[in-house]
């Protein structure tokens, strides 16, 4: 039986996404390497807090694989709760003759966020994951208490509980889940963006194995006139991910990644993956946040 694989081409621009970033100031450095532990807060300080940079905000991005074009559809936006918290929601469903093959799966992705560090983070809240196939639904809850040091989790099936558990998490430690990511990334947590530069992201750890970190490097402009050669598709940067292979079924566990000049993703690969070889996605449509305008003039 196939092991989840619709998800797979949502991965790809998931992944991809959490990797836009705003207009880097490029230098030659090529070495360079950042964590979000080292960062200081003048590095990441802005004008806008970093959800007021990027609430309304959504991007749809169409999916394929093989010859096969247009068998998926994913959209990731930023918008506020009816308390006025910030929640990014990711969710993807299958198209054509590929949704009625897979019954019409659906996967939402809820991440409610919390902003701290004086509007320049987001930290991880609860993260939602929801599956619905036909009329079957599977449902999942993560909960990060940052004040009680705790990371918990929730499994349920046919609307009862099916796994609960709980581990610690270390004092002074944060997790990002990749939605969460996607706008810290965007917003300079983890450091200025420089040809060449490496990023390690601590994602939320799963129980009874080691965490990966999300490995990002930028390319350097020869690296990105080779990859992308005489193609015109509106990309100006590259970008090189690597993540748990696990997820993808993939052998490399490497996706890659076209920016376009506002760093918008255009165009996404996760390469090798188990029956479907390389997966891509590719922006069709991108809706700018409410303080886009303000936010771009006080660049």
């Amino acid at each position: 039986m196939m092991k989840n694989y619709i998800i797979l081409p949502l991965a790809v621009i998931f992944f991809a996404s959490i990797l836009i970033i705003s207009p880097p100031s490029l230098s030659t450095a090529a070495s360079a390497e950042t964590t979000a532990s080292e960062v200081s807060p003048e590095e990441s300080a802005g004008e806008f807090s970093i959800g007021e940079a990027f609430v309304g905000e959504e991007f749809t991005y169409s999916i394929g694989f093989w010859i096969l074009s247009n068998v998926a559809e994913g959209t990731i936006r930023l918008t506020r709760d009816e308390e006025g918290q910030y929640v990014a929601i990711l969710s993807a469903h299958t198209t054509g003759a590929i949704g009625r093959f897979f019954r019409s799966r659906k996967d939402t992705y809820t991440t409610h966020l919390k902003i701290v560090e004086s509007g320049d983070r987001f930290v991880t809240g609860r993260l939602e994951k929801d599956v619905r196939i036909g009329k079957k639904i599977r449902k999942s809850v993560q909960k990060l208490d940052y004040d009680k040091g705790t990371l918990s989790w929730t499994t349920y099936k046919k609307g009862k509980i099916r796994r609960t558990g709980e581990m610690p998490i270390p004092p002074g430690e944060k997790y990002d889940g990749p939605l969460t990511a996607f706008y810290n990334l965007r917003h300079g947590v983890y450091g200025p963006i420089e040809e060449g530069r490496e990023y390690f992201i601590k994602t939320i750890p799963k129980k009874d194995k080691p965490m990966d970190d999300i490995e990002l490097r930028i390319a350097t402009s020869e690296e990105f006139k080779k990859h992308v050669g005489t193609r015109d598709n509106g990309a100006k940067y590259f970008a090189r991910a690597i993540i748990d292979k696990d997820f993808f079924d993939s052998k490399t566990g490497v996706v890659e990644i076209l920016f376009n000049e506002d760093m918008v993703p255009v165009e996404a690969v996760a390469k090798d993956v188990l029956l479907f070889g390389d997966i891509r996605g590719r922006l069709v449509k991108a809706k700018e946040g409410d303080n886009a305008a303000a936010r771009k003039a006080g660049r």
